[in-house]
């Protein structure tokens, strides 16, 4: 199922509402590549990390504004208002062909809400740096099968895994976590 997305407490609900967000295309020190999405009236901040062993060749942080996002656990497209730019993350095993864009594949597409992190990202962001920590320090993760990882959901075998928790700060709820889904010879590692 593809949908239209939102960083809202529910990440998968169908929202129309405009203004879209704010979006920011930056590579980790890892080279895992990230997109993150600024906080507006109707978002928290949220980011999706494509883990990748290929090099797009990402020199500087780019944004597009007013960003329209389509999500699935497969794949998501970024897309600016007038189609000039668009940026379509997706797993190196997904058949789908997408004509338009550039797209960037890798082993694992994560999503995640965590306020530290994004916070992190979002200095890195207005620096227009690259940013760390490196993808093995999230909390949802694509491992190499074979290899031995501590997870409190997925694990072997797994393609995919979540954790979520909510809290609420001054009567607004939000949402901290993350999901991950990964790609043939790699399993779902999350921890809570």
């Amino acid at each position: 199922m593809v949908i239209s997305f939102s960083c809202a407490a529910s990440p998968r609900k169908l929202i129309n509402e405009q203004p879209n967000p704010t979006v920011h295309l930056i590579k980790t020190e890892d080279n895992a590549i990230v997109v993150f999405v600024e906080a507006s009236e109707r978002n928290q901040k949220c980011l999706f990390i494509l883990q990748t062993r290929e090099d797009y060749g990402i020199e500087r942080n780019q944004s597009i504004e007013n960003c329209s996002i389509v999500y699935s656990k497969t794949h998501v497209t970024f897309k600016a208002p007038d189609s000039t730019q668009i940026w379509v993350f997706k797993l190196s095993n997904v058949k789908e062909e997408f004509k338009e864009g550039t797209i960037m594949k890798g082993y694992g597409l994560i999503l995640n809400f965590n306020e530290q992190l994004t916070d992190s990202i979002a200095k890195a962001v207005k620096d227009n740096k690259p940013v760390g920590p490196p993808v093995l320090e999230f909390s949802c993760k694509c491992a190499v099968n074979g290899t031995s990882s501590s997870c409190d959901s997925g694990g072997t075998g797994s393609n995919g895994c979540s954790t979520t928790s909510s809290f609420s700060v001054a009567s607004s709820g939000a949402t901290t976590g993350c999901s991950v889904s990964c790609g043939g010879g790699y399993y779902s590692c999350c921890v809570d």
